[in-house]
């Protein structure tokens, strides 16, 4: 026998165990729906994330379609510039460097301490 036999009483099953042991089984029935409901929904989402893993692999494997798709990203983005655009850019670019990431951990930094102020230690 499995356990530190809590549910037995000088060699006797306490009254109640085998009730609890019913509803246990019971909920563990109850819920084995919800297990099959969301197994039944994994499936056709785990047959789509493989069609398109599959055909991902298939573009890559073409050695034309690559090329194709980076000149066309390419002439996309040309005809977006403009200088405005270009400034807009570098600013964002520059606000992810280490003195954009320095600013913006020192001001949560500031409002952290607002919001959260530390207290005295106590005295004692």
């Amino acid at each position: 026998m499995r356990g530190n036999g809590a549910h037995r009483e000088r060699g006797r099953v306490r009254p109640g165990f085998r009730r609890d042991i019913q509803a246990f089984l019971r909920r563990q029935r109850e819920r084995s729906h919800l297990y099959l409901a969301g197994t039944l929904l994994m499936i056709p989402a785990v047959g789509l994330a493989l069609m398109v893993f599959l055909g991902m692999v298939r573009l890559v494997a073409d050695p034309e379609v690559i090329p194709q798709g980076d000149l066309r990203m390419q002439q996309a983005v040309e005809g977006m510039l403009t200088p405005g655009f270009t400034r807009s850019m570098v600013l964002i670019t520059a606000a992810g460097g280490t003195v954009g990431m320095t600013l913006l951990t020192l001001v949560l930094v500031r409002l952290a301490r607002r919001r959260f102020p530390r207290e005295p230690p106590p005295r004692g």
